[in-house]
Parts: structure tokens; C-alpha cells; sequence
């Protein structure tokens, strides 16, 4: 047979179940950066002088961090606060319960319009926080591109940006409501396994609702995305075979096969005061 050099491991020690005819791994039981022999021998039972030896050789890469910034772009107004949440952020090698205290978050926020980075009050958070923290009138009116690094020892840096658009008129702030981890049916047969997408405003939206001194008017819009472009017309929303929703409330929720498997869709929410 053929010779190896290194350490023989136990399969049981790596967390690999054995079969009669097969391997069965664990997430996390082959580390990244290694280079595993893998070999079976198979022997007659009733001859054991007549065996059979196959080896494969399995190279483990690491997979890249990913930056994940929630959201898209946004218009929101400089006189409210501002939260750019990254904590989405990952690294798929990584194995083990809570969070990975091995990743650094670096932030930056650039000026649209001089494309230099904009020097951040002391207020903003950036020192290693998975999200941006921008208080009140921190930013003077204009357009920002938010910039998330994602680092961890070994790895190279995964890097995501989002434009703001800091207005000196109120806006509303709209957070758009995580998706559960779960795959969506293409074809459903229950209502709770529709897909659909929720949103919220924030607190300031919220009390000038209360007070009847907005009446926000809500307008979606939906495109398939090509080679990173938004393009075509889109899904026509107001279609009582697309949604169930319509294309002005602040859920949009799909009927069953409204959506082409392994598809990439844009999805835009706009909303505004009457």
C-alpha cells in the first residue's frame, strides 16, 4: 500500500461514526488547513486472506469569513439614531455554542462627496462592535457609505458597505424583521409556510403615528437580480396571484410558486407621509 507521513488519528476522537460501507462526519470534525488519509479495507468473510485496501485523500480549506451587514441602503433623517447592524456576520468554520470571540469588526464611514473618511464623533461606536451605533445629530445632511471588515487570525478579511443618506427632514426608519433560518417550500400547502418579509418603524414613527401627525404610506417593489443588477419590471406586487398582501402594507407575503427557485430577488420598501 501506499506510504504516509503523519499522525494516524482515531476516527471515534474526530466525532466520524462508522459504518459498514461508509464515513459519516461532524460538522467541525476535520480543522481547516490539513490534509486527512482516509483508507478502508475490506476483507471476506468467509476468506480473510482475501482483502481489498482504497485510500482517498481529503484536503481541508477553510472557507471565507462573511461580512453581513443587515438591511440595505437607507434614507433616514440626521436628527434620530442610527443602528448599522453587522451582527450577522460569520465565520462558517467556525464550530461551538455562542459567539465567536475570535472576530474583530473594524467600521468606517466615508463621505460620499469628498471620499474621505468622515471623522466620527467620539459618541459613534466602532471599537470592535458587531453594529454601528449613531446617535442623534452626530451627521451633518449628506451621503455616507458605511463600511463593515470582518477580521479573524488566519482568515482574510471579508469587507460589506451599505449608502446612508443622512436627510435634514424626518424620516422614518424602517427595520426590516429577521427571516427564520429555516428553507422556504417552493410549493406550499400550509399558510405558515408562506414566505414573506416584515418590517417595522421606529419609535419616533411610532409616536407621531399615535399622535395622528403621520400616516406613513408604504410602497414595495421587487426585481430579479442579475450579475449583481437589479433588472427587468419586476414581480407586479399588486397581483392576487403573487401576493397575498398587496404591494402597500408593511408585510409582503408570496403565494406558492410566485418565486422561481434559485432565483436571487431584490426586495425595496419605501415609505412616506401623506
Amino acid at each position: 500500500g501506499a506510504n504516509f507521513t503523519g499522525e494516524a488519528l482515531s476516527l471515534e476522537a474526530l466525532g466520524i461514526g462508522v459504518s459498514k460501507s461508509a464515513l459519516s462526519l461532524t460538522a467541525g470534525a476535520l480543522l481547516p488547513g490539513l490534509t486527512y488519509f482516509f483508507e478502508v479495507r475490506a476483507t471476506m468473510a468467509i476468506d480473510s486472506a482475501s482483502t481489498s485496501v482504497a485510500t482517498v485523500q481529503v484536503v481541508v480549506v477553510a472557507q471565507s469569513l462573511l461580512a453581513v451587514i443587515a438591511g440595505g441602503n437607507r434614507r433616514v433623517s440626521s436628527a434620530g439614531a442610527l443602528l448599522i447592524d453587522g451582527s450577522a456576520s460569520y465565520d462558517p468554520n467556525f464550530v461551538g455554542s455562542g459567539a465567536d470571540a475570535a472576530l474583530v469588526y473594524s467600521w468606517s464611514l466615508v463621505h460620499v462627496a469628498n471620499l474621505t473618511i468622515s471623522a466620527m464623533p467620539a459618541s459613534v461606536t466602532t471599537t470592535n462592535a458587531s453594529s454601528l451605533s449613531v446617535p442623534a445629530d452626530a451627521m451633518g445632511a449628506g451621503f455616507y457609505v458605511a463600511t463593515l471588515t470582518l477580521s479573524k487570525a488566519g482568515l482574510v478579511d471579508s469587507t460589506t458597505q451599505v449608502t446612508v443618506e443622512f436627510s435634514a427632514i424626518f424620516v422614518p426608519t424602517i427595520t426590516f424583521v429577521p427571516l427564520d433560518e429555516i428553507k422556504y417550500n417552493t410549493r406550499w400547502e400550509l399558510p405558515s409556510e408562506r414566505f414573506s418579509l416584515s418590517t417595522k418603524l421606529d419609535e419616533v414613527s411610532q409616536a407621531l403615528m399615535a399622535a395622528k401627525s403621520f400616516s406613513p404610506v408604504y410602497t414595495w417593489s421587487a426585481r430579479v437580480v442579475v450579475d449583481g443588477e437589479a433588472e427587468g419590471a419586476g414581480l407586479d406586487l399588486t397581483d392576487s396571484q403573487v401576493t397575498t398582501t398587496g404591494a402597500g402594507r408593511p408585510t409582503l407575503a408570496f403565494l406558492s410558486g410566485a418565486l422561481t427557485p434559485n432565483t436571487l430577488y431584490s426586495f425595496a420598501l419605501s415609505v412616506h407621509s401623506v
